[in-house]
C-alpha cells in the first residue's frame, strides 16, 4: 500500500515537472506571429507575439471592444526614442490555457489592420518558449526539456530587459560580431542602427537593391537602404547575400540593431527564458524568398 501511494505521487511530481500548454499561432503576410487572444472576456483579438517587447500593449482603437479602461502613464521605449503613454491596469488576459489577472496593457495608438495589440516577452517569463514553425505551434514548458542534438546552443546578452544574440557578419571580407535584438516583432531579416552602420563604416560597401521604411509602435519612422549582406554567421551556420535594412535616418540611439522574424521563422528554437539562452534549428523555411517582389 506504502508502495502504491509512492508510485501516485512519482507520477504526478513528473507530470508537474514536464507539464507543457501548447498554443497555435498564424504568420502574417509581414513574417510577425500571431495568437488568438481574449482580454477582460472579450472576443478573440488578434495579438502578434513580440519578444523584442518587455510589456504588453493593445490598440486604442479597440478599447471598447475589450473593455479596457485608461488609468495611467509611462514611458515607452520604441523606433523613435522614449514617449510618454497611456496605461491600462487589472485586465484579464487568456491565451489559450493561460490566464493572467491584474495585468498591465500599454495603450499604442499605432496603424496596423493585421493587430490588435502585443504580446512581450514576459507574459510567459521563467517558461521555456518552444516556437515551432512546422506545426504552427507554441509549445509552453515549465522546465527545460531535452534539447535534440540537432539543435544549437547560443548564450544571450539581456540589454534593457531584451535578449540579445551575437552575430558575425562578413563585409568585403571583413568580419565584424556584434549584439543583435531577438525581435520576432520586426517583421525584417536583419536591420543595423545608423550607429552601428558608421561605427562599422558600413555605408557603400554592400550592393543597395532598394530603400525601405522602418515604422515602430510609437509611429515614429527610420529610413534604409535595402542591401546585401556578403556573408552572415551564427556559429556554424552560413548565409549568403540577404536583404537587410541598413539606417540612413541619423541617430545616436544604442541598442538598436535587430534580427527580425523574416530571419527568425527560418529556425525552430527553444526559448529558454530564464537562464538567458536560446537553441535553434534550420526548418523547412530556410530556403524561402526573404523579399516576394524578387519571385517572378
Amino acid at each position: 500500500m506504502i508502495q502504491t501511494k509512492f508510485f501516485i505521487a512519482f507520477i504526478l511530481f513528473q507530470t508537474s515537472l514536464f507539464a507543457q500548454d501548447t498554443i497555435p499561432f498564424s504568420i502574417g503576410k509581414n513574417n510577425k506571429i500571431y495568437l488568438k487572444v481574449r482580454v477582460n472576456n472579450s472576443d478573440e483579438l488578434n495579438f502578434m507575439y513580440d519578444t523584442g517587447a518587455d510589456v504588453c500593449a493593445i490598440k486604442k482603437s479597440i478599447l471598447d471592444k475589450a473593455a479596457v479602461k485608461i488609468d495611467g502613464t509611462e514611458e515607452n521605449v520604441g523606433v523613435g526614442g522614449v514617449s510618454l503613454v497611456e496605461t491600462s491596469s487589472k485586465n484579464e488576459i487568456n491565451i489559450g490555457s493561460f490566464h493572467k489577472k491584474d495585468h498591465k496593457l500599454l495603450i499604442l495608438d499605432y496603424q496596423n489592420d493585421l493587430e490588435d495589440g502585443i504580446i512581450g516577452w514576459t507574459y510567459f517569463e521563467n517558461k521555456v518558449v518552444n516556437i515551432n514553425y512546422g506545426i504552427k505551434k507554441i509549445i509552453i514548458h515549465n522546465k527545460l526539456p531535452e534539447i535534440p542534438k540537432e539543435y544549437m546552443k547560443l548564450k544571450c546578452k539581456k540589454i534593457d530587459n531584451l535578449f540579445f544574440v551575437k552575430l558575425t557578419l562578413v563585409v568585403k571580407g571583413k568580419k565584424m560580431s556584434d549584439w543583435y535584438e531577438l525581435d520576432t516583432g520586426s517583421d525584417g531579416s536583419l536591420m543595423i542602427s545608423n550607429l552601428l552602420g558608421r561605427k562599422r563604416q558600413l555605408f557603400g560597401k554592400m550592393i543597395q537593391i532598394g530603400n525601405s521604411v522602418s515604422r515602430g509602435s510609437d509611429n515614429n519612422v527610420i529610413e534604409n537602404d535595402l542591401v546585401l549582406l556578403d556573408e552572415l554567421r551564427i556559429k556554424n551556420y552560413r548565409f549568403y547575400r540577404i536583404p537587410i535594412d541598413l539606417a540612413t535616418t541619423e541617430s545616436s540611439v544604442e541598442n538598436n540593431d535587430i534580427i527580425g522574424n523574416n530571419f527568425l521563422k527560418r529556425f525552430h528554437l527553444f526559448l529558454d527564458f530564464g537562464n538567458n539562452t536560446i537553441y535553434l534549428k534550420v526548418n523547412n523555411l530556410v530556403h524561402s524568398y526573404y523579399l516576394e517582389s524578387l519571385v517572378e
